[in-house]
């Protein structure tokens, strides 16, 4: 898990994390960025995402996303940031909701 601060202003941007799944060894599944609401629309998703996808490329091969395929706000912010949609396709829960996830 990751806290995103903002140094500037001395307060927390919001948070994001890393996933490691076995199961495919040669990937990293980032994590959305939840910021806060000051922050939307002032470019600092875009800007935590091209860092942290930099990062991940560290460790790994491959960065996927997993997006449910009822978040379009996350869809549009992934294609934003040049994420692709593959043709996977996964049940996984969230919010202890089970749904099905669409992987870029």
């Amino acid at each position: 898990m990751l806290a995103l601060i903002d140094r500037a202003r001395g307060q927390m941007i919001g948070t994001s994390l890393y996933h490691f799944d076995p199961t495919f060894p040669d990937e990293i599944e980032m994590g959305s960025m939840f910021p806060g609401r000051a922050y939307w629309g002032s470019g600092a998703n875009r800007e935590v995402m091209r860092l942290m996808v930099g990062y991940a490329l560290t460790l790994a091969e491959k960065v996927v996303f997993r997006v449910s395929s009822a978040n379009l706000r996350s869809m549009t912010a992934k294609e934003k940031i040049g994420a692709a949609l593959t043709d996977r396709e996964e049940e996984w829960e969230f919010h202890s909701t089970l749904g099905p996830h669409l992987v870029y």
